[in-house]
């Protein structure tokens, strides 16, 4: 029953809702509010995982979010709020995916690569059943560009192996600082494009992939423990 709560969250809500999202008002700002997932998991942390929410951390996540929207350019202007009103869905669907990952998975002792498996299998039976039912030929297209067949390989990849990194991950440390490290999201997305695609950041894409850096240090490195450790004389031999 939790396998498939999970399955759900993470995978078949989380991916109708970014599909929808992105084809509501484009990439880059379904994008950006998909990744208030990380704000929300830090956010719900506390009430399902008694875990502590330090202001110094909810300010890192602020400072971050606001780092996204100059890294992503982000322009609101005119786009259709029912496409947003699915980003922040697969937003809500994810962040509670980590934390429920962090509960249960330690609770019933899941295995990150169970959770995955769950959550692909359910993703791909309710996404499949969805399309059967609205678009059946869909499912067998006439001809599959190399490219295309490539990208549908690496997606399985990356989707698997992306859930299952995320749910070990918030088992060992709290829901918080590891939903932090995924805002590094659009920064690889940046430098993959500069390699790959040519494209060279601007100046303010620049300021934010700093101010996305510097989040993330504030919301995960503690500096108390951080001047303790400095501060313990070392043993010599």
């Amino acid at each position: 029953m939790r396998l498939g709560i999970l399955g759900a969250l993470g995978g078949a809500i989380f991916l109708v809702g970014m599909t929808l999202a992105v084809a509501g008002v484009g990439a880059t700002i379904a994008s950006f509010v998909a990744g208030l997932y990380a704000v929300l998991a830090a956010v719900i942390a506390p009430f399902i995982l008694r875990e502590r929410l330090r202001p110094r951390a909810l300010f890192g996540f602020i400072v971050a979010l606001v780092g996204t929207a100059l890294l992503a350019e982000l322009d609101l202007g005119d786009h259709d709020f029912g496409g947003i009103g699915w980003g922040l869905l697969a937003a809500g669907s994810f962040a509670l995916f980590l934390v429920l990952s962090r509960k249960w998975g330690r609770e019933e002792g899941l295995d990150g690569l169970v959770i995955a498996l769950a959550t692909m299998t359910v993703a791909a039976v309710a996404l499949g059943m969805l399309v059967l039912a609205t678009r059946p030929t869909s499912l067998i297209p006439a001809s599959i560009a190399p490219e295309a067949g490539l990208a549908m390989a690496w997606l399985v990849v990356a989707g698997a192996g992306g859930q299952a990194l995320a749910a070990a991950s918030v088992k060992l440390i709290p829901a918080s600082r590891s939903a932090a490290f995924l805002l590094l999201n659009p920064i690889v997305a940046t430098i993959l494009s500069f390699v790959l695609l040519r494209e060279r950041p601007s100046g303010v894409q620049l300021l934010g992939g700093a101010l996305v850096l510097l989040g993330i240090a504030a919301a995960t490195v503690d500096p108390t423990a951080l001047r303790r450790s400095t501060s313990q004389p070392s043993t010599g031999s």
